[in-house]
């Protein structure tokens, strides 16, 4: 038998779980572009292939990161049901907020854990019970999360200057009433960016639709659908 290695000791004790959770620290330091599996491995301090034994891809690592950030939501256990979407939601968002790496994922990827599920299932059973048939709960629950991803990752984006805030205020600025009179009236809530009010004021608009399709029937028109 061949004499151990110096990375034959902590591969033996490598698992799934530790591997995820470094994945997840070096997300939350470098951002989802700065994991990658060479470093992962560099990390764990094994070979640079010995992670993919445990995760199986890249692909594969980010779906089972997702999960791991995604426990962190906090689920209701009871309530009307639009308090439970709300609530669902609202945690999602703060999640994602945590982890920006969560966010980067969940817009490229499809989720597949028992984390998300997990709340999933909570937000399909509360549209469920405010009226909706399962196809358009689905949809519902598709727009909501949108939503929330694509808020998110907005927010994430102004916080770290990339959307340039100076740079829109000045453009706001030079922009005439005559024919602005709605962005130049509103300039400074317009540029304020709010998060927290315009997230729950469009969070608000989803459930007042979806109260309106359930009156309807639970479903959608389809002016404009294509056969």
């Amino acid at each position: 038998m061949p004499p151990a290695t110096r990375r034959d000791a902590p591969t033996r004790s490598l698992t799934p779980e530790r591997v995820v959770t470094e994945a997840a620290s070096i997300a939350d330091e470098l951002g989802i572009d700065g994991l990658s599996m060479r470093l992962l491995a560099e990390r764990l301090g094994v070979s640079a292939m010995t992670p993919y034994r445990f995760v199986g891809s890249k692909e594969q690592l980010l779906a089972a990161l997702a999960d791991r950030f995604m426990s962190e939501v906090e689920l209701p256990a009871s309530g009307a049901w639009e308090t439970r979407v709300r609530d669902v939601f609202r945690s999602v968002r703060l999640v994602l907020l945590r982890h920006p790496a969560l966010a980067a994922i969940v817009a490229s990827q499809r989720i597949n854990g028992y984390s998300s599920y997990r709340g999933a299932e909570i937000v399909l059973a509360a549209l469920g019970e405010a009226g909706l048939p399962p196809e358009t709960g689905v949809s519902a629950f598709a727009s909501l999360t949108a939503f929330t991803v694509g808020f998110v990752q907005r927010e994430i984006a102004h916080r770290s200057g990339a959307d340039r805030p100076a740079e829109r205020a000045s453009t706001v600025a030079m922009l005439g009433p005559a024919e602005f009179p709605h962005i130049t009236g509103s300039a400074e809530v317009f540029l304020g960016r709010d998060s927290g009010r315009h997230f729950e004021t469009g969070l608000d608009l989803l459930i007042l639709g979806i109260k309106a399709m359930a009156r309807d029937g639970g479903r959608p028109s389809m002016t404009g659908a294509h056969g």
